[in-house]
């Protein structure tokens, strides 16, 4: 009776597979070997030596050698993914949040939680910080017009109108002290 049921399994394993189709010994060889398998599985049940056997050994020979090793090799294949995801994750969000890029006709200065605004002018370039403890305020050193307008009377009573163009840029030494005292929304 227990025979017959696990010929019945043995059956029903091979008719739920797909990949038995493609195989050169076809449905009927799997078939008999299932059979000539079946007292082994019997007989698994109770070992003449005393120890346990691999319940897959006793599967037939085309059962061995596609399904444990696929499911193994995607078993730990999701399972790297999964141990490695988060920390790729994160250390990939803190070496993005620990670069700036200081582009040409810039400057930047660091703003330190600890130490305040350090002195060092960063030039251009890419460069490092520590998130959250240090920030970097980008300043524009490069010389920008501004037009200054305005009218006025002259002794005849005429309107005379003025425009005054001044050229100017912050000086790249100061820049620290400019950010202390004067909060630059102009250069900022």
């Amino acid at each position: 009776m227990v025979g017959l049921m696990h010929l019945e399994r043995g059956l029903e394993c091979v008719v739920r597979c797909r990949w038995c189709c493609s195989r050169s010994e076809g449905w009927i060889a799997v078939l008999i070997e299932v059979a000539q398998n079946a007292k082994t599985l019997t007989s698994s049940r109770t070992p003449q030596n005393g120890k346990q056997q691999n319940p897959t050994s006793t599967f037939p020979a085309v059962f061995r050698e596609s399904i444990p090793s696929n499911q193994a090799t995607m078993a730990n294949a999701l399972n790297a993914v999964y141990r490695w995801a988060i920390p790729v994750a994160v250390g990939y969000s803190f070496v993005q949040a620990s670069i700036y890029d200081v582009r040409g006709g810039t400057r930047a200065v660091i703003f330190d939680r600890i130490q305040g605004v350090k002195e060092e002018i960063v030039n251009e370039g890419t460069h490092f910080l520590v998130p959250w403890l240090q920030k970097s305020i980008i300043f524009d050193v490069r010389t920008r017009p501004r037009n200054i307008s305005t009218t006025t009377g002259s002794k005849d009573l005429q309107m005379v109108s003025l425009t005054l163009r001044v050229l100017h840029r912050p000086e790249v030494k100061m820049l620290p002290k400019i950010y202390q005292v004067c909060l630059p929304f102009e250069y900022h």
